[in-house]
C-alpha cells in the first residue's frame, strides 16, 4: 500500500517560519470579509423579499393580535393560579422512594 504513504497533493505552505501574528491577521481578515459578505447578501434578500407583492398585485398587510388588556390580564392571572397549584395543591410522588 505504498499508494497510501504518499501525499498526491502538494504540500501547502505560505513560508518557512511560523509567525502567528500574520497567521491570526490572515484568519481576522477572511472571517471579517465573510461576516461583511453575509451582511450584504442578507441585505440584499431583505429588500428583494421587502419588493415583493402577492399576485394579485396588492401588498399583504401585516397580521397584528388585536387581543385586550382584559384578556391579557386573565390570562396571567390564570398562569398564576395554576402556578399556585402546582406549588400548594398538586402533590408528585418520588418514585426513587
Amino acid at each position: 500500500m505504498k499508494f497510501l504513504s504518499t501525499p498526491h497533493l502538494p504540500k501547502f505552505t505560505y513560508g518557512e517560519h511560523l509567525r502567528p501574528t500574520r497567521d491570526w491577521l490572515v484568519m481576522v481578515l477572511v472571517g471579517t470579509l465573510l461576516l461583511l459578505l453575509s451582511a450584504t447578501y442578507s441585505f440584499f434578500v431583505f429588500t428583494q423579499t421587502k419588493k415583493i407583492v402577492s399576485l394579485n398585485g396588492e401588498s399583504t398587510p401585516a397580521v397584528v393580535a388585536t387581543a385586550s388588556s382584559t384578556d391579557v390580564t386573565q390570562i396571567f392571572k390564570d398562569r398564576e393560579r395554576e402556578r399556585d397549584n402546582y406549588m400548594r395543591v398538586y402533590r408528585f410522588v418520588d418514585p426513587s422512594r
